[in-house]
């Protein structure tokens, strides 16, 4: 465990705010106000300061740390928590610390003879301001299937009167029932919900949804074990965040209850080695990267109060300790603590690096760590500052840009914040990687340069905006282009090569093999020559021997096409840096863990340079599937990522799906099966997913005109949709096939493979 302050520090602002129900000032604790009815300014303060004496000292007295009991609570009890006001917050803490306590018993009352119970605060005297907490106890009959503590209780809700009780336990009891429908070996078994929506705000007791037809397959409900952090929340919320808010409206989590399983993969806080985890969509890899996240931070937190303590009593000591402490000092202060840990979270896709650190800062504010302002921490990391204040949550392209800011200005890739912007956005745009920034390219009848259509809005008004500023200058620079998927294709239109290999073949050898390899990283070119591409072994690249000859002829040609048209690939821009850092020449903050998701999407020359970037080659945590790869061009294996870190790390598997049931899981693994028989060196071979519970199989139709598919699935009648909403969407395999789809279905939500990725 993380060391903890001596106490809490002091205040930075007031006590916290009223919510929702205490909006007066009297309701305040410790508010003193005048005959007149204005309180006094020196009065007002003193209050204040007692009022927030008081709740510290309450927080400190109703503790959750080494308690007997781990007392967990679903996602809508922290719901209804964050909407009661500051008096039923204090009885809500008061009975779940006596659950904690294993006193649980004497407070409650049984609601159904054996299983549930209710609980109200110890000593509860008044009224109009009740707390009734509905709990339960793990037992042989209804064991927990998450990873709680051997005395563990559920909390399923937290009621402000006796009125729901009943309904409360019909949906315990429902939950139980949709749980034992769960294909379990182990004997115990997740609770299930067909809502997973429920909200305090909306209908104040938990429920499950009205059932929408014969086929109702439930979600897993998921646990959080209430800590000190929660208390010194919802009771300090001012204290902690420097701000009054609302919490129910700002949002706030708690880590996730993992199984034994889940837990065991979890690094400890000073990792030997690093971890390679492998498990499809659903499988609970990100979820295992938030805990990572989370523990990391709150060593971090813990470590920066416990120093800041140290100095405060440093100062108050002595009067005259104005000047910041030196650095034997500061080391005798840390000398017990963990050293500060910097972590950078990576990821292909904007989107998802963008919902993980939504979801991350609302782990950590709890912790009392608010938002960190990402443009400063970018900054402070190309400045080499020793300590981040938060981890850095970066797309690959985010990265790249980032890194090439490191180097001094004459020695950068970039050379100029529209040329990053430009780069940023190609590798982020939707349709396989195609620009935004660029629009449909088209070939002139006997010419091989890729061209923009004059017609296209965007590429116009870019065009207009480069004339301005090229206004008046004789000589403006040649402009570089990034190349895409499409740019290569019309490249090669016509091509020679293409009665013997596809274009996505000459795609892939190029850019994951001859020039997006580790070993193409260590030339002097930043590609393999021909013998060394031959010479390959056929596990690092599934094309044939006796074709890569030809390959390797495309790939020469292609080099010539990029210098006569002024392009340049990603693997360039990699290669650029990669040679920087090993010259050391890249200056920046050290990063000790190094957390990749969706790593499939990231080629081999991203990941060395990644290895060589970081401070600690044992803090990586690697997480992906080979099933799930979306970006053309990348050939992946984890097998590749062990000899990378000299075939140290550990390689594990997820295998149950939360997230999908069996019914789908089925069609995927029977799929994967295929891909596997057929293609033996493109996949990591991993033992079939599995699902809680069962569901229908996905419907394929025959009949694949668009128009069709949209009169069928909109049409009102049980098997259709009836219209178009939220619980729809459309996937299909580009941008230029959105404009191909009938206005029916375009109304809806329509988004590209790689704009859907882990946002199921």
């Amino acid at each position: 465990s993380p060391p903890k302050p001596k106490k809490l520090p002091p205040l930075k602002g007031g006590a916290a705010a009223p919510l929702k129900g205490n909006t007066s000032s009297a309701a305040r604790p410790g508010a003193v106000v005048s005959a007149a009815g204005s309180a006094t300014a020196p009065a007002a303060a003193a209050a204040t300061a007692a009022a927030a004496e008081r709740e510290r000292k309450f927080v400190e007295q109703h503790g959750f740390e080494c308690q007997p009991v781990q007392v967990v609570v679903t996602r809508h009890v922290l719901l209804q928590l964050a909407f009661l006001d500051v008096t039923r917050r204090r009885k809500a803490i008061r009975t779940l610390h006596a659950l904690a306590t294993g006193a649980g018993e004497s407070v409650s009352k049984r609601l159904d003879g054996e299983h549930l119970f209710v609980a109200r605060p110890p000593g509860n005297k008044t009224t109009g301001s009740d707390v009734h907490c509905v709990w339960e106890r793990g037992s042989a009959a209804r064991p927990f299937f998450e990873a709680a503590g051997a005395e563990a209780v559920r909390v399923w809700s937290v009621e402000t009167s006796e009125a729901h009780l009943e309904e409360v336990m019909s949906y315990v009891e429902e939950a139980w029932g949709y749980g034992s429908l769960a294909d379990s070996e182990a004997g115990s078994f997740p609770m299930g919900t067909n809502n997973e929506l429920s909200h305090p705000g909306d209908q104040w007791h938990p429920v499950h949804s009205d059932e929408g037809g014969d086929v109702s397959v439930p979600y897993v409900i998921k646990w959080h074990a209430v800590s000190d952090h929660l208390s010194r929340l919802l009771l300090l919320t001012e204290e902690l965040l420097g701000e009054a808010c609302d919490l129910a409206q700002r949002g706030f989590h708690l880590p996730l209850l993992l199984d034994a399983h889940e837990q065991s993969l979890v690094p400890p806080p000073q990792p030997t080695c690093s971890t390679l985890l492998v498990g499809r969509s659903g499988t609970g890899k990100t979820s295992l990267a938030l805990e990572i996240l989370y523990r990391v931070q709150e060593t971090n937190s813990a470590r920066r109060a416990a120093r800041d303590a140290a100095l405060r009593e440093r100062a108050s000591g002595d009067e005259s300790a104005t000047a910041p402490p030196t650095p034997q000092e500061l080391s005798a202060i840390e000398g017990g603590l963990p050293p500060h840990t910097n972590v950078l979270f990576l990821c292909k896709s904007v989107t998802l690096a963008s919902r993980v650190k939504s979801h991350s800062e609302q782990l950590m504010l709890p912790l009392g760590e608010p938002p960190a302002d990402s443009e400063r921490l970018k900054l402070d990391f190309s400045a080499a500052e020793p300590e981040l204040r938060a981890p850095l949550f970066l797309s690959s392209s985010e990265w790249l840009v980032l890194l090439d800011r490191c180097l001094p200005p004459d020695q950068r890739w970039f050379k100029s914040e529209q040329e990053e912007a430009q780069f940023k956005e190609a590798i982020n745009g939707t349709g396989d990687g195609l620009a935004s920034l660029l629009s449909h390219m088209e070939l002139a009848e006997g010419d091989d340069s890729p061209t923009r259509s004059t017609g296209d809005a965007r590429g116009g008004a870019a065009a207009a905006a480069r004339q301005r500023r090229q206004k008046g200058n004789a000589a403006p620079e040649a402009r570089r282009e990034l190349l895409t998927f499409e740019m290569f294709e019309q490249l090669f239109q016509g091509h020679k090569t293409l009665r013997s290999l596809s274009v996505s073949t000459l795609y892939r050898e190029a850019f994951s093999y001859i020039k997006g390899s580790r070993e193409a990283m260590k030339t002097k070119e930043g590609y393999l020559s021909r013998d060394e591409y031959i010479a390959l072994a056929s596990k690092m690249s599934p094309l044939p021997a006796e074709m890569r000859g030809v390959a390797y002829d495309a790939f020469e040609d292609y080099l010539r096409k990029k210098r006569r048209h002024r392009l340049y690939d990603v693997c360039d821009v990699v290669f650029h840096l990669f040679t920087q850092v090993r010259q050391g020449e890249v200056r920046h903050s050290p990063l000790h863990r190094v957390i990749i998701d969706e790593v499939q999407d990231l080629t081999m020359a991203e990941l060395a340079l990644l290895h060589d970037t970081s401070a600690d080659e044992d803090g990586f945590f690697i997480c992906g599937d080979t099933a799930q790869t979306i970006t053309r061009g990348v050939g992946f294996r984890f097998t590749d990522v062990k000899l990378l870190f000299g075939g140290r790390p550990k390689l594990a598997q997820l295998k149950t799906n939360f997230r999908t049931h069996a019914g789908i899981l089925g069609a995927a693994n029977a799929l994967v099966g295929l891909v596997t028989r057929l293609f033996p060196n493109s996949l990591d071979r991993l033992d079939e997913e599995v699902g809680h519970f069962g569901g229908p199989p996905p419907a394929l139709l025959p009949d694949t005109d668009p128009a069709r598919v949209a009169e069928m699935m909109l049409a009102a009648d049980d098997i259709g949709l009836g219209e178009m909403g939220a619980n729809q969407v459309v996937i299909v395999r580009s941008a230029s096939a959105k404009k191909k789809l009938p206005p029916l279905l375009r109304s809806g939500l329509v988004l590209t493979v790689e704009e859907s990725k882990g946002l199921e």
